[in-house]
């Protein structure tokens, strides 16, 4: 550092992937094979587009001949498409040991971020100290709609020994064909998500997410010569995820849950406003030269870290813990056709005709005239578009599933009879 001028560097990358990708999710086992032996049924296609670019810009100023000041500047964008290939069946995913039938439960789902940083170091020499601060400030978020379970899945304990029989591989596309009758033993749970379609990201209604996720950061460090063979390394960082768990839209509620036990009781509801704000991280090291010959050299250190929240986090937040979107699981009700109509125990338990099992949550929509438990200020639609079918029985498709805004919550308490019912 002799004397005082500026420094001007760009960096830039841009990756792009598209491609029709043929998922392992269909492969069958059957316990009569032999050894090394397996049989298989084409698989479901999925379509997976991704564009990722990112673009920096560095300024740096030699303000002295012992004073360094660094400023950077980042943009990065990142997007994902993911969705099942043209012509495959939309219907629920049907999870045997060893077999999956149906497209991806986590499918449809589009995303995007997006964020801008400004970083800024300022490094001074002085005495036997090298001190560096500095502080980096990310503004941007997530955008976008991630249609999760909408059809359903299923899950069973058991595959067949006819799986391939009841699944042909001519048929792998065309569920009409496929035979699930005297699976209901089988059959373990099924679980659906529902969500309104009104308004939203591509009107994609309440599947939609639109989370800032703003963060700031702080360090400061000292390389320090301590001795002409020992040299320290100390410093401390601090970084704030302002919003990572505390996303828009979320709706308070009081869950009190006392054990009994000495424990409680406690309220575990949802709450705004919870901060994240004890990331801080010491860290320390040394590097000490044992002779003078410089050829021996320990080193060693040891400290904190903290890595950013990934962006399911608050997404997570905004969707379920938003009571945005409804996840619901269905128990096989021990019944002959539950597996073709596994929500049907909703339409006697909402009326008082079947009392529900301990701990069984059901949740049904307002176009099945249920009381409501949640009253939302706009209008209510639900669209119900051409269905898939599978054995002759119409299931939920991807693209259109939705369930409207009024829904009403039904919770079996653990009374000795089963069957009081409590609106939650």
């Amino acid at each position: 550092m002799q004397r005082d001028g500026d420094i001007f560097m760009t960096v830039g990358s841009l990756s792009q992937t598209g491609r029709s990708k043929r998922e392992p999710n269909t492969q069958v086992i059957l316990p009569a094979a032999l050894p090394g032996q397996t049989y298989s049924l084409p698989t479901l296609k999925t379509m997976r587009n991704s564009l990722g670019c990112f673009t920096t810009g560095t300024w740096a100023h030699v303000g002295s001949h012992n004073t360094l000041h660094e400023l950077k500047l980042s943009l990065f964008h990142y997007h994902w498409l993911f969705q099942p290939s043209d012509g495959v069946p939309l219907i629920p995913e049907y999870i045997f040991p060893g077999l999956t039938l149906g497209p991806n439960w986590n499918y449809l789902e589009n995303w995007n971020e997006n964020f801008l940083s400004t970083r800024y170091d300022l490094s001074k020499q002085k005495g036997s100290h090298d001190l560096k601060i500095g502080a980096e400030i990310r503004v941007g978020g997530d955008i976008g709609w991630w249609i999760a379970r909408p059809r359903g899945q299923m899950n069973f304990s058991k595959l067949p020994a006819d799986a391939t029989t009841r699944f042909p591989a001519s048929a792998a596309t065309d569920p009409s064909q496929w035979n699930f009758a005297g699976l209901d033993p089988l059959g373990l749970r099924f679980t659906i998500y529902y969500a309104s379609l009104d308004g939203g990201i591509d009107n994609h209604g309440n599947w939609s997410f639109d989370i800032p996720r703003p963060s700031i950061a702080s360090w400061i460090g000292d390389n320090w010569q301590a001795t002409s063979r020992l040299t320290l390394n100390l410093g401390v960082r601090n970084d704030v995820g302002w919003r990572d768990v505390a996303p828009p839209g979320l709706q308070e509620t009081s869950i009190i849950i006392d054990s009994g036990a000495g424990y409680g009781p406690y309220d575990f509801g949802y709450r705004n406003n919870i901060r994240d704000l004890n990331n801080v991280a010491p860290r320390v090291g040394f590097a000490l030269n044992v002779n003078k010959a410089n050829d021996f050299v320990i080193r060693g250190g040891t400290g904190l870290y903290f890595s950013t929240a990934a962006a399911n986090q608050p997404i997570d937040q905004s969707l379920w813990n938003g009571q945005r979107v409804i996840a619901n699981t269905y128990v096989n009700d021990g019944k002959p056709g539950w597996v073709l109509d596994p929500t049907r125990a909703l339409r006697h338990c909402a009326v008082g005709v079947v009392p529900l099992r301990l701990g069984q949550l059901l949740e049904r929509d307002d176009q099945r005239r249920s009381a409501s438990a949640q009253r939302q200020p706009h209008p209510e639609r639900s669209e119900h578009p051409p269905a898939q079918h599978v054995q002759g029985r119409p299931v939920p498709d991807a693209r259109h599933a939705s369930v409207e805004r009024r829904q009403a919550v039904w919770f079996a308490e653990g009374h000795a009879d089963g069957r009081a019912l409590q609106r939650l």
